[in-house]
């Protein structure tokens, strides 16, 4: 027998290599085979068990960083709020404005002694100033403050109008230390403000608040206040510089007002984090590029409901990324090991196909060109290979007698015809038939589908088609469509059945059942009920495969499917679910246990002449019903 690569010129040699796979020799194929189907998955598997892993890590990362951001900033709104009522339970005091208004009695000693007690057991707070309408410090319990005047702070303004008021993080224009002021207008007995009482919470109560709730070294806690301003982090080189770039009059307005005693706010370039959390009214989370490294972090955050500032507690990716990523890189480690002990046992594999595949190869040539004799490939072994080779002679041997007997059935018929017949090509004709056409369909679906999504109206009616396919099955109904909302069946076709009115009247109740059934799994999930329509019409019909060369379907067609559809459509008018014509109502006689109702003559629409309608209401239960037929057997229709 030849070898194959000397016997086609159009081969490449044995040993030469191309970067096609197509002509590669048959072992790098089965090395390339068994390495695809050995080593992929397990690459695949690791790469999405890693990406998974990191998804669901960052998941919880941010779930808990933006539940922490909650827990501080609810802490820091606490704070404030309760400061805020403690400062006007304290400007309440009546000694209070007697002492601004320079009454002689007051002793004044005795009223520093009070503000310094309170500062002394509330460790939040580190100065409480007395001022006067002036804005003149009359008590203060920093003595360096006594006498000062600071009516040119926002605090001191806002409060002598009589509003209480509440700064951002502020730093003294005397001691220098940064903390909130909280301000609250003082009245003397006939309700006139004759000055204003301010505490200070340090900043430090903040970062502590902070501080606490973090709970790892790799999370970081900041706040930032509504420009975006970083006014606690406690790395101290980071404060008071800006997310993001700040506008020229934001910059003006701050270096006007002195509350970080600096001319200018540099940027943190942290533009992506000040867009989703500066003036913020919503907890949540973003995932961002930080520093000159641009190196991802994520981030909870969380506003501060008694002002303008947001909680952000952020952590580099990389701390819970890390171990999974090596973990990765261990598994691509041992995938190339393995790969490689694979590669040596696929070449020792591979040699042993090419022989009995050169020998297939060559048979197949010889057959391809006619040479029936030489369409033998030799058989080498009983193993799958050697398998092979005996059923490509089978099918050799197979091919020859086809040809033969395709020669001799081209002398009985015309060519033409024999082709057409073996390509299937040719059509079933018509047969005129009795049937009974049930026909089906939801009210007010046009009103139903309006309110639901295109999704949402394919579910709805593959649930609803499905209980009514099911509920016809047992009686023998042959499908024939789906139109819409609505459903054609036909009783005695394609095959031909018994007592045809029969099963379709069960078919129908049986539908009814289902429909009862489904709409108390739609009330329960607070869904409309449903409510159909059927109509049943026993009668003459063409049957048969209808359609184009290219596509055909079988069907019936004729007068009782029509009047089935119209007997459906006047349900709605009469009041009735099922309505029947007179000649199914004749089929039915045979079964006294069927209770209907006869509704006389009507007019439908397409037909002159009118039809007997009938109501089908039920099956009496006092009746002995009959044994159930069994199912017409209907084959499927290929189209």
């Amino acid at each position: 027998m030849t070898n194959a690569s000397s016997s086609n010129p159009s081969l490449p040699s044995r040993h030469s290599f191309s970067l096609n796979p197509a002509s590669w020799p048959i072992s790098t194929k089965v090395v390339a085979v068994i390495l695809a189907v050995s080593l992929a998955p397990m690459l695949l598997t690791a790469y999405y068990n890693t990406t998974s892993s990191l998804e669901a890590l960052r998941d919880i990362e941010l779930r808990s960083q933006r539940q922490i951001a909650g827990n501080v900033a609810g802490r820091i709104g606490q704070l404030l709020n309760d400061t805020r009522r403690t400062v006007a339970y304290i400007a309440a005091e009546p000694i209070l404005s007697e002492a601004v208004e320079k009454k002689k009695d007051v002793n004044y000693k005795q009223v520093l002694g009070r503000l310094q007690k309170y500062v002394a057991v509330n460790p939040d707070v580190d100065l409480v100033i007395v001022m006067d309408e002036a804005g003149t410090a009359v008590i203060s319990t920093e003595p360096t403050t006594l006498g000062g005047n600071y009516k040119f702070r926002e605090y001191f303004a806002q409060a002598i109008k009589g509003r209480p008021y509440m700064t951002g993080i502020t730093i003294g224009s005397v001691l220098a230390q940064a903390g909130v002021y909280i301000s609250h207008p003082i009245t003397n007995r006939e309700g006139v403000i004759v000055g204003i009482v301010v505490v200070r919470v340090t900043s430090k109560s903040i970062g502590e608040i902070v501080e606490d709730e973090r709970q790892t070294k790799e999370r970081i806690g900041f706040v930032i206040d509504g420009d975006g301003v970083v006014i606690y982090h406690p790395d101290q080189t980071l404060r008071y510089k800006s997310l993001g770039t700040l506008s020229a009059a934001t910059q003006a307005t701050i270096a006007a007002d002195q509350r970080f005693k600096r001319a200018t706010i540099d940027s943190l370039g942290l533009e992506e984090l000040d867009k989703v959390a500066t003036g913020t009214k919503d907890a949540g989370h973003v995932r961002y590029l930080s520093g000159p490294e641009k190196a991802a972090e994520i981030a909870g955050f969380s506003p501060v409901r008694v002002n303008d500032w947001t909680v952000i507690v952020s952590s580099p990716e990389a701390y819970f990324a890390a171990p999974i990523q090596r973990q990765f890189q261990q598994v691509v480690i041992t995938v190339v090991v393995i790969g490689a002990v694979f590669a040596l046992l696929g070449l020792l594999f591979a040699r042993g196909l090419v022989r009995p595949l050169n020998s297939l190869i060559n048979a197949a040539r010889a057959l391809s060109r006619g040479d029936h004799e030489q369409a033998r490939a030799k058989v080498y072994s009983r193993d799958e290979m050697g398998q092979l080779a005996e059923t490509f002679n089978s099918m050799s041997k197979s091919v020859v007698e086809r040809e033969r007997e395709r020669n001799i059935f081209g002398a009985l018929v015309s060519p033409d015809v024999r082709d057409k017949l073996l390509a299937g090509k040719l059509q079933l004709g018509g047969e005129q038939i009795r049937v009974a056409a049930l026909f089906s369909d939801i009210r007010g679906f046009s009103t139903i589908s309006e309110k639901l999504s295109a999704p949402d109206i394919v579910a709805f009616l593959n649930e609803y088609l499905t209980e009514m396919t099911e509920a016809v099955k047992p009686w023998g109904g042959y499908v024939n469509n789906f139109i819409g909302d609505a459903i054609v069946v036909i009783f005695g076709a394609p095959l031909s059945a018994p007592e045809i009115e029969y099963r379709a009247v069960m078919a129908a109740l049986a539908m009814r059942e289902r429909l009862d059934a489904l709409n108390v799994r739609r009330v329960e999930v607070g869904e409309a009920q449903l409510e159909n329509g059927i109509g049943i019409s026993t009668g003459s019909v063409v049957a048969g495969q209808i359609g184009a060369l290219e596509r055909c379907i079988y069907t019936v067609i004729g007068d009782a499917v029509n009047v089935a559809a119209r007997l459906e459509a006047l349900t709605k008018d009469v009041g009735q679910h099922i309505l029947i014509n007179h000649a199914t109502f004749i089929g039915l006689r045979h079964h006294p246990e069927i209770i209907s109702v006869a509704l006389g003559e009507h007019i439908v629409k397409g037909r002159t002449e009118p039809v007997i309608v009938h109501a089908i209401k039920g099956v009496n239960a006092t009746m002995v019903p009959p044994v159930a037929l069994p199912p017409a057997s209907v084959p499927p229709i290929v189209t």
